[in-house]
């Protein structure tokens, strides 16, 4: 999946929760060294479903991210 990443050119936001024990953080930061242009917003305490944990949050992120 990695090199796929270097494919994309439009803006990625990546929202991760810190307590994601499906997919960990470390998964994202990885990928943020691939994508040319990405944002990446941790939502502390959540889990693999961070627009479930702290909806607000999440909502907040994708908000601002869309500008």
């Amino acid at each position: 999946w990695r090199p796929a990443l270097a494919a994309v050119k439009a803006p990625v936001l990546l929202i991760w929760g810190t307590e994601d024990t499906e997919v960990p953080l470390r998964v994202a930061e990885e990928a943020m060294t691939e994508l040319p242009d990405a944002r990446l917003v941790t939502l502390e305490g959540a889990g693999h479903f961070p627009f479930l944990d702290p909806p607000e949050a999440f909502a907040e992120a994708v908000t601002s991210f869309l500008g």
